[in-house]
């Protein structure tokens, strides 16, 4: 894979999500659940504080796909970069917060950080399949997923060193929420930055909305609501692990948030490094083969995770997990956007993202409740469960399109 193969917005595009990614995904995305455990609140508001994330994403799913159709996915790129830097800010606000709005802050922070995300997931994909070639899409997919992964693992590194370097520092006891509130106020300048990158594009030409009425260019509802269906039970592992695999860690199993950001790194790392064999696995075997797999290598990596109570079970199957995700995220998307007419791929990856954000709701929410009265290791079992249903949901989706051509570009 080589660089200088993509044009000068994807290359900006990546560098803009990836900054982005150092504060949502690791400096934000690893300490911001440990920070509401040390404010005080238990495992059925950690359901609520992830799922309302989720929620919010599945809201916003097919609006973000309708706004980038309306107005153009770059405007809807920008604004979505804005917006989820500013809801970065408010989570370090619950510092200086009254007793009644220390519980309001955090949820706040969710649903306006996941307001601009969803703007920049959903739009994003249809931007890069409009700026790439057949030949380079498989590799710009799996760098814009590895440059989303490798911001993470800085920010799980910066953010597992930050709280204990402030608490010696400052002589504050890691028990308390300070140093992790210092640490995840650093991490809102990664957002700012990411919306540099993004306001250096250049603008390009976008498909027109179809005007004609044939049955062609309709949209094909069922295939898209099929596929929506197989990713909400293919993304059920992940979101199972990403919700609670670190409040496991630190409340049941005591790991240390220094042993933690490592760990967590290390699933970085795996989803930094995975995305490379996307494009090799799609020209040996094609995506399906990827999107048939990737839920079954899940499922089988989540036993030992709720069979064991062991730090070495839950860290090895998130790095199986994450790592699997960022080899199925990219054939997920090519595999959409080529599966629909142009004019609907913006509003049919908004679909899908409606059921990416009703699985981690779902999972998020049902997870809290369960954790609470059965265990974490419950989750990880229900993750296991909806994996294993995924992948026999897509070898039902593949036998239906035996024989069919699929409408590429």
């Amino acid at each position: 894979m080589r660089f200088s193969h993509f044009n000068r917005n994807i290359k900006l595009f990546t560098l803009g999500l990836g900054l982005t990614a150092i504060s949502f995904f690791g400096i934000q995305g690893m300490l911001k659940v440990i920070y509401v455990l040390r404010l005080g609140f238990g495992p059925e508001y950690i359901g609520i504080f992830n799922s309302m994330g989720a929620v919010v994403y599945m809201i916003m799913g097919i609006p973000s796909g309708w706004l980038g159709k309306k107005f153009g996915s770059r405007r809807m790129l920008l604004l979505g970069s804005a917006i989820t830097a500013g809801g970065m800010f408010i989570l370090p606000l619950t510092h200086f917060a009254s007793e009644n709005m220390v519980a309001v802050l955090p949820i706040l922070h969710q649903i306006v950080q996941t307001i601009g995300w969803s703007l920049l997931g959903v739009n994003i994909t249809p931007t890069v399949m409009l700026l790439t070639t057949p030949e380079n899409r498989n590799e710009a997919y799996a760098l814009l997923t590895t440059s989303r992964w490798a911001g993470a693992l800085i920010g799980s590194l910066i953010g597992g060193l930050l709280p204990g370097l402030f608490a010696s520092t400052f002589h504050i006891r890691l028990t308390d929420p300070a140093p992790y509130n210092f640490a995840i106020w650093l991490g809102t300048i990664f957002g700012i930055a990411g919306l540099v990158p993004l306001l250096m594009t250049r603008r390009y030409k976008e498909p027109a909305p179809a005007r004609s009425t044939s049955r062609k260019e309709k949209m094909p509802l069922k295939k898209a609501l099929l596929l929506t269906l197989y990713a909400y039970l293919g993304h059920s592992g992940f979101a199972a692990v990403v919700s609670f695999g670190n409040a496991y860690m630190d409340t049941d199993l005591h790991v240390s948030t220094t042993a933690l950001g490592v760990l967590m790194a290390l699933g970085q790392l795996a989803s930094a490094c995975a995305p490379f064999l996307a494009p090799f696995l799609a020209k040996r075997r094609g995506n399906e083969y990827s999107l048939l797999m990737a839920p079954l290598l899940t499922a089988i990596a989540l036993v030992p995770a709720f069979l064991f109570p062991h730090w070495a079970a839950i860290a090895a199957a998130r790095i199986v997990v994450l790592g699997t995700a960022a080899i199925w995220m990219p054939a997920l998307q090519v595999f959409q956007m080529e599966s629909f007419h142009p004019t609907w791929r913006t509003l049919v990856y908004g679909i899908v993202s409606t059921g990416l954000g009703l699985c981690f709701a779902s999972v998020s929410l049902s997870g809290g409740y369960l954790s609470a009265h059965f265990g974490y290791r419950s989750t990880f079992l229900v993750g296991f469960i909806l994996s294993v249903l995924s992948f026999v949901a897509f070898w039902i989706i593949m036998r239906m399109e035996k024989g069919k051509t699929l409408p590429t570009n």
